[in-house]
């Protein structure tokens, strides 16, 4: 009887949060695709062998939403979201509609004639059994046209420029991302912090590169940034470049994509030669693993 009791209590506030307090956008953001396993059609009528532990959600598309702003709040690379979705403009979302999202990045690939287990291996730098053990197929099944999902997967750099146009390019040649964007201990204060950006570590005088093309709006020292470089883009866009150890440019200097801002140093509060590398938009900080090409 209390169990009974307990159960009805439960029931009664899962419906009451659902209908009176979770926000429509939450409501949208549940949950609606469940786990797929069996062979599906897609909208373009191809055949679709998902693994049995991919699922989707959908992301409602409000105005003023981006691809960039739904990759940064589901946490998602944008490669992952232009392949699942097979968008052919990335850079106007139509509003009310609905952006599918799947519970990991990435890519979405259809099998062509000459494709093989190891040629998608060797352009998406995965391994052979990562392909075969989660789409649970093997080299027998493929089949021109054949959509497989090929996880953690990202386009290659030509193939993101020819699918996003202008784009945030990886500032600077880095052997790993040695702090990620979010909360963390601060490696010299000791204190929890938010860090607004990525630290890619390179050795000392490593060129930096601009993102983006844009306009110089800061060259100069900074309070824990250490010398640093902020440049304004399109669109309500800012990236800032910091600890480094020369600066290259000048303030109100427009640049391109590729061009050459400084080298890497150590400067301001900093533990060891790395680039501090942010994103912003209308001044809220952006995950960089989200819209560039820093994995």
């Amino acid at each position: 009887m209390k169990l009974f009791r307990l159960f009805s209590v439960l029931l009664i506030f899962s419906l009451f949060y659902t209908f009176f307090l979770e926000s429509p956008c939450q409501r949208s953001y549940r949950l609606i695709c469940s786990s797929v396993h069996s062979m599906q059609k897609t909208d373009e009528g191809g055949p679709f062998n998902p693994a049995p532990d991919l699922f989707m959600i959908e992301f409602p598309v409000y105005e003023n939403d981006s691809l960039w702003f739904i990759a940064q709040k589901t946490g998602r690379r944008i490669d992952t979201l232009v392949s699942v979705n097979e968008l052919k403009d990335v850079h106007t979302l139509q509003i009310n509609s609905r952006i599918k999202v799947p519970n990991r990045d990435g890519i979405l690939h259809t099998i062509k004639k000459e494709d093989s287990v190891a040629s998608l291996s060797e352009q998406y730098s995965v391994s052979p059994e990562s392909i075969t053990s989660f789409n649970k197929i093997s080299e027998n099944d493929f089949k021109p046209g054949l959509k497989i999902f090929i996880p953690d997967a990202v386009f290659s750099t030509l193939e993101r420029a020819k699918k996003l146009g202008v784009e945030f390019l990886k500032p600077v040649q880095y052997s790993r991302i040695s702090s990620l964007f979010g909360f963390r201990i601060h490696p010299i204060s000791k204190k929890k912090d938010f860090h607004a950006g990525l630290d890619l570590s390179a050795p000392y005088g490593s060129t930096v590169y601009s993102s983006r093309p844009g306009r110089v709006i800061f060259t100069g020292i900074k309070f824990g940034y250490g010398k640093v470089v902020f440049i304004e883009h399109s669109a309500g866009y800012t990236t800032r470049y910091a600890h480094l150890s020369r600066i290259a440019v000048r303030d109100g200097q427009q640049v391109k994509a590729g061009h050459p801002i400084g080298e890497v140093g150590s400067s301001g509060f900093s533990t060891g030669n790395h680039l501090h590398f942010e994103i912003r938009r209308y001044g809220e900080a952006l995950n960089p693993r989200g819209i560039t090409d820093l994995h």
